[in-house]
């Protein structure tokens, strides 16, 4: 049975982005490539993820979507 994290009443987070959000760092930014290590999730599921982390305003982003030095935080 997958978890779930409540987020807010009407905003549930799914076991991948919950592995994620937790993976995230309030101080040092991380890219996609070393959370995916540090998650064991792909680069596809740990992209989706993040979108859906950044829209429930849990995360945040350093540099704009298309730049390669894009990183992320986590909103504290």
């Amino acid at each position: 049975m997958a978890s779930r994290v409540a987020v807010r009443s009407s905003e549930v987070l799914n076991a991948t982005e919950t592995t994620i959000l937790q993976a995230l760092s309030l101080t040092q930014p991380r890219n996609v490539h070393e959370i995916s290590a540090m998650t064991q999730k792909s680069l596809s599921a740990v992209r989706k993820a993040l979108r859906s982390l950044i829209d429930a305003d849990l995360a945040v982003a350093t540099a704009p979507a298309a730049s390669r030095y894009r990183k992320y935080l986590r909103r504290g």
